[in-house]
C-alpha cells in the first residue's frame, strides 16, 4: 500500500498496485476477495472504504482507499479514557453488526482500529470471513490473546460469538 495524494481533490489516500501472474491463485483469491470487500461494505462508515478501482490492462489492478485520516491514534498503543470507552465500543459494534448482517466475520486486532475523539476506523478489512458455513482452510489469523477459547481448542469454526469475545478481550486491554 503506497500513500498518495488525489491531484484533482487534494485528500490523502492510500494506492495499491496488483499485478496479477500465472500460478499465483492464492494470491489472485485474496486480492479479488479483498475488493469484494470494499465493494461490499461502503455503507460502513467505521470501515477504511474503497475510493476507485481500475483495471488498468489485462494483469494490472489499483485500488484506491481512504487513508487514516491524521490524528487518529492506533487502539493498541494506547490507554482509552473510561469516560470515551463507550462511545468507542458501540461504534465497534455497530460495525460488527453491518459485517454480520451482511454474514461476514472479523476479529479486531487493535493493530487495525484506528480512533480520535469521535471516529473510529477499522483498517485491514480483507482478513474477514464470508458464508454461513466457515471451512478451517479460512481461518482469520488472529493473535492468540484475542482469539476465543473455543477457536484456541478448534471446538468449533469462528462464529460471530468469536467475534464478540475478541471485542471484549480488547475492552478489557483499554480499561
Amino acid at each position: 500500500m503506497y500513500r498518495a495524494k488525489n491531484i484533482m481533490m487534494g485528500e490523502k489516500v492510500r494506492v495499491k498496485v496488483y499485478e496479477e501472474k500465472d500460478g499465483e491463485k492464492e494470491k489472485r483469491f485474496r486480492f479479488y476477495k479483498e475488493l469484494y470487500l470494499f465493494q461490499e461494505l461502503w455503507n460502513c462508515r467505521y470501515l477504511v472504504q474503497l475510493i476507485n478501482y481500475r483495471k488498468m490492462d489485462d494483469q494490472l489492478h489499483r485500488v484506491v482507499v481512504e487513508n487514516i485520516p491524521a490524528g487518529m491514534i492506533r487502539l493498541s498503543t494506547t490507554v482509552v479514557e473510561v469516560r470515551r470507552i463507550k462511545s468507542l465500543f458501540c461504534q465497534i459494534l455497530k460495525t460488527l453488526e453491518s459485517l454480520h448482517c451482511q454474514e461476514m466475520l472479523f476479529q479486531f486486532n487493535p493493530e487495525n482500529v484506528y480512533f480520535d475523539e469521535d471516529t473510529v476506523k477499522v483498517d485491514e478489512i480483507f482478513g474477514m470471513v464470508m458464508g454461513k458455513n466457515f471451512d478451517d482452510k479460512e481461518e482469520i489469523i488472529t493473535p492468540l490473546r484475542y482469539k476465543a477459547p473455543e477457536l484456541c481448542l478448534r471446538y468449533c469454526a469462528q462464529n460471530s460469538y468469536s467475534d464478540i469475545w475478541c471485542l471484549a478481550c480488547i475492552m478489557g486491554m483499554c480499561l
